[in-house]
């Protein structure tokens, strides 16, 4: 039996994507906000924990934490748009289902 070690639905390819686009406190920010487990945010963002990483370093230790495993991007996603950046969540999304539709059509034909 294999266990998910990681999002489900998204790759490096994906979360190097969403890195690219963040500035240095926005990817803080949606650090601190993957970590916690309410659907709404109840407090304000300070971005103010791990100065000294790298934005995809953040997000793949996101994905590989039990905060991140076995999960969608679909929280990803929401997160983003929490913070602000609703372009960046529809990019996300446009990248994640055109990898699906893709996967499903090599399977067909």
């Amino acid at each position: 039996m294999q266990i998910a070690v990681a999002t489900f639905d998204l790759n490096l390819r994906e979360l190097q994507f969403v890195s690219d686009h963040l500035t240095e406190h926005e990817c803080r920010k949606l650090s601190e906000a993957l970590y916690m487990e309410d659907y709404v945010l109840d407090h304000r963002l300070t971005g103010k924990n791990e100065k000294n990483v790298s934005c995809i370093t953040l997000l793949l230790t996101w994905d590989r934490s039990d905060s991140g495993r076995a999960r969608s991007f679909q929280r990803l996603s929401h997160r983003l748009t929490q913070i602000g950046r609703d372009d960046l969540a529809d990019k996300l999304e446009q990248l994640v289902y055109g990898e699906k539709t893709d996967e499903v059509q090599l399977i067909m034909f």
